[in-house]
């Protein structure tokens, strides 16, 4: 029998907001998709605290939560991501969909910030994995194997996307990372752990 993924739309989250506003991008306003917003409340903060202008266009699956967003599946909206200064992916698991469509968009915004959460299973997608030259026969045979480090498959991936410089807050139990790419438009960047 599976254990039930406990969502908790409020752990570390002052992990996630200073994160956020250390990549805020100095300009007024600050443009932001929130592709995973739940409440609103991450944003929200943030601008009562750093006392910008914020415009945040808010997506969530889930009808009924404070204040105006769309509704539905982010994947299936279409959006030219240079529109936005930043695109938050502050998800339960593993973005990847996301991540793949905004890092091989020729229109990227200025940062991106993402939670990566490896799963008690410790599954990672699989289409990342197929990006990183695994398989899908080697995957299904011993997918433990390929479940492994899933930080250092994330930022190896990240690499094959042209990403050099990120950074990054890493729960005590290196199962929730936090982390931003910042500068994504035409620069060549190197790697940085927070």
């Amino acid at each position: 029998m599976s254990r039930p993924t406990i969502k908790t739309d409020h752990s570390y989250f002052e992990e996630k907001v200073k994160i956020r506003m250390e990549g805020l991008p100095d300009k007024n306003p600050v443009k932001v998709l929130d592709m995973f917003s739940g409440n609103g409340q991450l944003w929200a903060e943030i601008e009562k605290r750093t006392g910008r202008e914020i415009l945040v266009l808010r997506i969530d699956r889930q009808r009924g939560k404070a204040g105006t967003y769309l509704v539905g599946d982010n994947r299936k909206f279409n959006f030219d991501f240079s529109e936005f200064d930043i695109v938050d992916l502050d998800a339960y698991g593993v973005p990847f969909p996301q991540m793949e469509r905004i890092l091989t968009s020729e229109k990227k915004p200025r940062v991106l910030f993402i939670t990566f959460i490896q799963s008690i299973w410790g599954v990672l997608p699989r289409k990342m994995l197929n990006a990183l030259g695994y398989m899908d026969a080697m995957i299904k045979k011993v997918p433990t194997l390929f479940y492994r480090n899933g930080q250092e498959k994330l930022f190896q991936y990240l690499a094959t996307r042209g990403i050099r410089k990120i950074k990054v807050y890493f729960t005590p139990d290196k199962r929730k990372n936090y982390l931003y790419i910042f500068k994504m438009i035409n620069e060549n960047i190197s790697s940085s752990p927070c």
